[in-house]
């Protein structure tokens, strides 16, 4: 017997837009060191100078990247922020392809809590 299988990448923007999560969690962190920024300042910065998240703190309050990097990695899979991601692939469509001709999804994602991968799934 035959198994149809659909393996799925997760890479940032593929399945979902993550803009507003990663605003959220640099939001947070500039505002615990008395900083403040609003989303089009965010997206502004980022697009003008190519930078990334890690960028902006540094040029914001470069004394704190460390800190930053630290904040970031035991938010960035945190429901708070997680709930800040909006669907780029259409979920119901994939299920009802999957009704329609049954295959295994194989989700290939970078996400160390395997509980936030399958949520996002």
């Amino acid at each position: 017997m035959r198994t149809n299988t659909a393996v799925i990448f997760d890479l940032d923007d593929t399945l979902i837009d993550t803009q507003k999560r990663h605003f959220n969690i640099v939001k947070d962190f500039l505002k615990e060191v008395g900083k403040s920024l609003d989303f089009e300042e965010y997206l502004n910065i980022r697009k003008k100078n190519n930078w990334p998240n890690s960028g902006i703190i540094k040029k914001v309050c470069p004394l704190k990247v460390d800190d930053f990097s630290s904040f970031w990695r035991l938010n960035i899979e945190n429901m708070k922020y997680l709930k800040h991601d909006i669907e780029i692939v259409d979920t119901a469509l994939l299920n009802e392809l999957k009704t329609k001709r049954p295959c295994d999804f194989i989700l290939l994602s970078l996400r160390s809590n395997p509980a936030s991968a399958e949520e996002q799934f």
